[in-house]
């Protein structure tokens, strides 16, 4: 439960309207705060402040922030269009989840909204010059947020949407999804080979839409398991594109027919798999790797012809895979998602859909090639037997490629 419910909270967060209202709503409480406990304030901390400077404040907060807002905004939208045109279609979604882009918004947003609020406040009957004193005090802490946030957005944004940053970002989301994969390559649910079950024959809970699978809770699934009795067998895994009415998953119990499962159940297994638009990073190994990979291909493409950026990507593929297979991993924990089954996900697949790719497209580029031929002897003799013989099977055609 706690799993599941983080995993929603993360999704939420991730979120820039998210971060914005969460900011306001701090700043509408402060204002409000300084209404409620303002009587409680000594007279002497009046004078010493000297709160006839308010006003002033408020209204050079307001103009500066939404100009400030004004103004970040146009350059994100500039960095994400650019990296998504020059970089990859893909690299505009890691950029959305910027964390540093999320705060400095969020801050900007919510002192322009603290200002404007305060202003209004401050012509009306409820503030007095006590409750003014705490309006100020909350005005210096706003104050103080905005140029720390200030400060790092021009660090930052020297960076936004760079290659070299871009490709940091996606390498960092694919280095936790793929250790992730690593750790338990169903995900946590048991391995679809332990079952001695036909499942094609069991019944099965439809897709209710076209689209992308972003998200598995297989908390809820086991749990709706449980109340059934059943074994849940998934047929799509995180990043499948199913149409509506196809098979998300099979429920395996012989005793019950498919109209006598409990509703509860049912209504946890219709709300545990999330489907949308776009894939997603979390659960998803396959499409971290695609979209480095895919930077690499734009790269050794004619009117681009920038086999440097290869050779980068290259490297960084090789990390990721010898992270997906490392020689020294310990054996896999027992599932822990007992009632679910899932088909693990293959190394083999990680291999074709990364450096298969780049291979292809480097045909007539050497030096690509001599990276792939480094990477490849690297992640052989360093890599879990999946990995090792993954990389020894393609070794021999890299090496004539090196000539």
């Amino acid at each position: 439960m706690i799993d599941t419910l983080l995993t929603r909270l993360r999704r939420i967060l991730s979120k820039l309207v998210t971060r914005v209202i969460l900011i306001a709503a701090l700043a509408l409480l402060a204002l409000f705060s300084s209404a409620i406990i303002g009587h409680y304030i000594p007279d002497w901390v009046i004078d010493y402040i000297g709160i006839d400077s308010l006003d002033t404040i408020l209204r050079t907060l307001a103009a500066t922030m939404l100009t400030v807002t004004t103004f970040s905004l146009s350059v994100m939208t500039s960095a994400f269009q650019a990296a998504s045109s020059q970089i990859s279609p893909r690299a505009r979604q890691i950029l959305r989840a910027d964390g540093t882009v999320h705060g400095v918004l969020a801050t900007f947003v919510g002192a322009f909204l603290f200002a404007l609020i305060g202003i209004v406040l401050r012509a009306t009957p409820l503030l007095g010059k006590k409750e003014s004193a705490i309006l100020f005090l909350f005005t210096i802490v706003v104050v103080a947020l905005v140029v720390i946030e200030i400060i790092r957005w021009i660090n930052h944004i020297e960076g936004l949407g760079a290659l070299d940053a871009t490709l940091g970002a996606l390498q960092k989301q694919a280095t936790v999804t793929i250790e992730n994969y690593s750790n338990a390559p169903a995900l946590g649910a048991r391995p679809v080979e332990g079952l001695d079950t036909d499942v094609g024959r069991a019944p099965f809970v439809p897709s209710p839409r076209d689209g992308y699978v972003e998200v598995i809770y297989f908390h809820d699934l086991q749990t709706a398991a449980e109340r059934l009795g059943a074994q849940i067998v998934l047929a799509v895994r995180p990043g499948d594109y199913v149409t509506k009415g196809a098979p998300l998953l099979h429920v395996i119990d012989d005793d019950l027919p498919p109209a006598a499962h409990e509703p509860e159940a049912m209504k946890d297994i219709d709300n545990a798999i999330t489907i949308g638009n776009i894939r997603n990073y979390e659960q998803d190994p396959r499409f971290c790797l695609s979209s480095i990979t895919e930077i690499a291909t734009r790269a050794l493409s004619p009117g681009v012809n920038d086999p440097q950026t290869a050779i980068d990507v290259t490297h960084r593929l090789t990390a990721l895979l010898r992270r997906a297979d490392p020689d020294d991993h310990a054996a896999h924990p027992a599932p822990k998602y007992p009632r679910v089954a899932l088909a693990p996900l293959k190394i083999e697949t990680l291999y074709r859909l990364s450096l298969d790719v780049v291979a292809h497209y480097a045909k007539d580029a050497p030096e690509v090639n001599i990276a792939l031929d480094q990477a490849l002897r690297s992640l052989a003799a360093r890599s879990g037997p999946a990995g090792r013989a993954a990389a020894e099977g393609r070794l021999s055609a890299c090496s004539d490629a090196v000539g």
